[in-house]
């Protein structure tokens, strides 16, 4: 999803009131794909021809730049005073999922070198059969930092109607154009909440 003046698509952003935001980076390369790592570049061979990226990690981070960027424009989402002022008011982490690598692969390989492991989440630690809790704790230790509160409700609204165009209140998709970092955000947004039973109703009429 584009977010931001750039544009920018990270592959996953989770929301959650009390931890803050996630993003995450997913890579579906298998351990041979890949020929050497780094902190900074990693050599892939993903179709037979060379091809050097950034580090994974590094990616996760600057789509954690732009959508902290993206929120920041909002003055109801940073603290007007004390030490985090004009700073986003809820935690960010980041992540990488290699949904095709094993830890033991990550291990044995070495990778651990390249992205410190509490930021990955290997292809066997999110199959059906991992303890949820576990799985969980993957997911919170990719914050770096934590602090009580996270997000009210009007901010966690805030949140899905500037990252989330699609649940906007139609009346009020005019009020902020996207592409424009000079643009001022409205004091009141309105989106669009719905229960599973709801939605379900609504694909089955065809309105969802």
């Amino acid at each position: 999803m584009p977010i931001g003046p750039k544009q920018s698509q990270p592959d996953f952003v989770i929301i959650h009131p009390k931890r803050g935001l996630l993003i995450l980076e997913t890579k579906d390369w298998r351990l041979d794909t890949i020929k050497q790592a780094s902190r900074q570049a990693w050599e892939i061979v993903p179709d037979g021809h060379l091809k050097v990226v950034i580090n994974p990690l590094a990616q996760a981070r600057h789509g954690a730049i732009q959508v902290v960027n993206a929120l920041e424009r909002d003055a109801q989402l940073v603290p007007a005073a004390g030490p985090h002022q004009g700073k986003l008011a809820f935690p960010r982490g980041r992540g990488v999922v290699f949904t095709r690598i094993t830890r033991k692969q990550f291990d044995d390989a070495g990778l651990h070198e390249a992205i410190e492991p509490h930021h990955v989440i290997c292809a066997d630690e999110m199959l059906e059969s991992v303890d949820a809790e576990a799985f969980q704790q993957r997911l919170w230790h990719m914050f770096p930092h934590s602090f009580g509160g996270a997000m009210s409700l009007p901010q966690l609204d805030r949140v899905r109607w500037i990252m989330f165009p699609e649940v906007r209140v139609p009346t009020q998709g005019s009020f902020f154009d996207d592409q424009d970092a000079d643009a001022d955000l409205p004091d009141i947004m309105s989106v669009w909440t719905c229960s599973k039973s709801s939605w379900r109703a609504a694909w089955a009429m065809g309105t969802a």
